[in-house]
């Protein structure tokens, strides 16, 4: 089978066409932007889009984007989703006509959820309903809208996970590696697989030892990394690999490295 694409998130309190620079010499095929405040707005990225266009083009890289870690849009407010949709649709445009393939989410925490089942539906709903429209709108932008599992806010586990993408038409999955192994260790990786193993459109592979988020590069956690290629080959995976390391950027081309090796065995 083809080999996946390979790309690490740009630091947003870093130089960005230095990075792109970077990770376009060390070939790879992509790179992640990190929409995050105050370094990376919609003004910043529409003000710079030609320079970022230019650097990009230089090294055929294309991009995907992670967006704004707080988005409310599973708010039972409305005005708090409507304001919430608005900015995001003004993020998705910012970013047009910049290779962008996919924009993803989080699910962001609600602590009335996560003390009660009804209560949790109602906001799972509220997310459901928010993604339709916004894959409504990134279509004509040509970009896939995908949501992330997370290991300490949120709707964290698969069976929320899937509710949302069973109720939002054309919403792709990124299976965050190192937060499930947070949430429940490679056990917990085996039943995102089960549950959505044929959603899943997007990848953050990152390690660490189980008890919190450390994006450490492969091998130097407890993430058993050969089972996961192997499970990833099981289902055909040959989309996009973001690699979420962050200890140093040799650091991020030797995990691609491993992981590349491990996809030939």
């Amino acid at each position: 089978m083809s080999m996946p694409k390979f790309g690490h998130l740009l630091n947003p309190y870093e130089d960005t066409l230095k990075q792109i620079e970077f990770f376009g010499r060390s070939e790879f095929d992509f790179v992640e932007f990190s929409a995050e405040e105050p370094m990376v707005t919609p003004e910043l990225i529409s003000n710079n889009k030609q320079k970022i266009c230019k650097a990009m083009e230089k090294y055929n890289l294309f991009a995907t984007v992670h967006g704004p870690l707080n988005s409310e849009m599973g708010s039972s407010y409305p005005e708090i989703r409507t304001s919430w949709m608005q900015f995001n649709k003004k993020f998705i445009k910012s970013f047009s006509n910049l290779h962008v393939k996919k924009f993803l989410f989080h699910i962001r925490f609600q602590m009335a959820g996560e003390e009660n089942k009804n209560l949790e539906k109602i906001f799972l709903d509220n997310y459901a309903s928010s993604f339709n429209q916004l894959v409504s709108f990134s279509k004509k932008y040509g970009i896939k809208i995908v949501i992330e599992n997370f290991n300490r806010f949120g709707f964290k586990d698969a069976e929320n996970i899937k509710h949302i993408l069973d109720n939002a038409k054309d919403l792709g999955f990124c299976l965050d590696f190192g937060h499930a192994f947070v949430r429940g260790g490679m056990r917990n990786i085996e039943t995102f697989f089960k549950l959505l193993g044929n959603r899943i459109e997007h990848v953050h592979m990152h390690d660490n030892h189980g008890s919190f988020d450390e994006h450490l590069p492969i091998g130097e956690g407890k993430i058993n990394y050969p089972h996961v290629v192997k499970m990833l080959k099981r289902i055909g995976y040959d989309g996009t690999i973001t690699f979420e390391v962050f200890t140093s950027k040799e650091d991020a081309v030797n995990s691609r490295e491993k992981i590349k090796v491990l996809w030939q065995k």
